[in-house]
């Protein structure tokens, strides 16, 4: 038999390499896995503030609502006004406090009055919806109807539109000079009936739940007023609308 006079080596990895190379694939895995839970996150936390965004819509909307029919009577040709703010409308520890009345043939819950007129239509009861900011951050609607204002039925009692609120205000605008348009607005304060209210700008600011940052947020501004913000890491929006009301003066 003839050998070669090569000589034959084995080629393998050693003990360091195999280390080196394990090493190598846990620090990659370990990226690609705090990429992934940041992309998570993100996720999450734009997640939760196009929520909170659709809901505070939500709330604005359901504002709009009761104040733009605040004041309707079913029977204007009678001389006979209703106005649209009752006087506890004011100011409160927690923010502002807005209420409202009008004529309606429904009730709260939008359902048709069983009392019937001489027509056999719904009647007319005296509906009253007010909305005010509770010390844990909610905002509360209530809701009475009855056919007198002494004669009324607590149907709604502080329900819950949506939480997280920071801040909730509302300004009236005042017409002093009687042309129909608004010449200053005002924090209510006392009676509001007898004042030349006209319109309502209303003002939420709404605080995230989740997808806190170690960053203080720059304050946001509600009515070109800066609100404060508290170094919590939480996000915050403010939302305005304004209403003209029904019967205002």
């Amino acid at each position: 038999m003839i050998r070669s006079g090569v000589p034959v080596h084995s080629t393998g990895i050693t003990l360091l390499e195999l280390m080196l190379a394990l090493a190598i694939n846990g620090v990659l895995l370990l990226g690609l896995i705090q990429l992934f839970f940041s992309s998570q996150r993100t996720f999450n936390t734009q997640r939760a503030f196009g929520d909170r965004q659709e809901t505070g819509l939500y709330a604005l909307q359901f504002l709009h609502r009761a104040v733009a029919q605040a004041g309707f009577v079913d029977d204007p040709w009678s001389g006979e006004e209703l106005p649209p703010l009752t006087d506890d409308t004011g100011q409160t520890a927690a923010g502002s406090r807005l209420s409202m009345q009008r004529m309606s043939d429904s009730n709260c819950y939008g359902s048709l009055n069983p009392a019937t007129d001489e027509a056999g239509r719904a009647a007319f009861y005296w509906l009253n919806e007010s909305f005010e900011r509770s010390a844990d951050g909610r905002l509360r609607w209530t809701c009475r109807y009855g056919s007198t204002p002494a004669a009324t039925t607590t149907q709604v009692n502080r329900q819950t539109v949506i939480d997280g609120v920071q801040d909730f205000q509302i300004l009236l605008g005042q017409d002093i000079d009687g042309d129909d348009s608004v010449d200053r607005w005002q924090i209510p304060a006392g009676p509001v009936n007898g004042q030349p209210v006209i319109a309502v700008r209303i003002g939420l600011v709404l605080t995230e739940t989740i997808g806190r940052t170690p960053f203080r947020q720059a304050p946001v501004s509600l009515f070109e007023t800066t609100v404060d913000t508290p170094r919590d890491g939480r996000h915050r929006t403010a939302l305005e609308t304004t209403v003209v009301l029904w019967n205002g003066r």
